[in-house]
């Protein structure tokens, strides 16, 4: 029994989920709190979840510290999820297709808590630019990834797999229109924005229904 492992057998995967998407809900909501007062006309059909990071300066901590806890949460839950996998005895190269782009996208996600969306500090935009694409990509392959897995394992619901495409869909939908978007490419348009949200409304359904499947498989 390696460390993962033993540390994995007292502490359970559904206390990751829950704990990241409250980092994350915190950051989000809080952030959004301190924003409105600011820039009242905020809005899922004309702004990105990242103009809470470059609004107020605590708007901007808020939102940072949400995202960097949030992703180190997911990393945790990234490697439970990859060790249950394991011991569930599905192929490594399955797993390694799941836990390594999800690995990476937290590293994006952290990276996106420190370099805030503000276009007139160009090594921060570039630097949120790059994370976004990092983020978005390989949450994009693992969560369909993970999708499959659980689609062809009757040990996990339907609706879990379902989820996990959706997600992974949404995702590669929002990284492209973002990149054509900030590119201009495109005049600003409506459903890229709502593509990232709706990506961010099927992660936290995410969260929650792998959260309560690993809270039920407890020992």
């Amino acid at each position: 029994m390696d460390i993962i492992e033993k540390v994995f057998g007292k502490i359970k995967g559904a206390y990751f989920a829950f704990l990241a998407l409250m980092s994350v809900g915190f950051g989000i909501f809080v952030a959004l709190f301190i924003y409105l007062p600011v820039y009242p006309n905020f809005s899922i059909l004309s702004n990105y979840i990242s103009d809470l990071g470059a609004g107020p300066i605590g708007s901007r901590i808020v939102f940072s510290i949400g995202m960097i806890f949030g992703a180190i949460f997911l990393i945790f839950l990234v490697l439970y999820i990859a060790q249950y996998l394991k011991n569930a005895e599905e192929k490594s190269q399955l797993i390694l297709g799941f836990q390594a782009p999800a690995i990476i996208a937290e590293i994006g996600l952290i990276l996106i808590g420190i370099f805030p969306l503000v276009r007139a500090e160009y090594f921060s935009y570039s630097m949120h630019f790059l994370a976004t694409i990092i983020f978005f990509s390989f949450t994009a392959i693992s969560n369909i990834y993970i999708g499959y897995i659980e689609y062809k394992n009757n040990e996990f619901s339907k609706i879990m797999a379902i989820v996990s495409f959706l997600s992974g869909i949404f995702s590669a939908i929002f990284i492209g229109g973002f990149i054509i978007q900030e590119s201009e490419l495109i005049d600003p348009h409506v459903f890229v924005y709502l593509s990232e949200w709706t990506f961010i409304a099927f992660v936290t359904i995410w969260l929650i229904i792998h959260g309560i499947y690993f809270w039920k498989k407890r020992e």
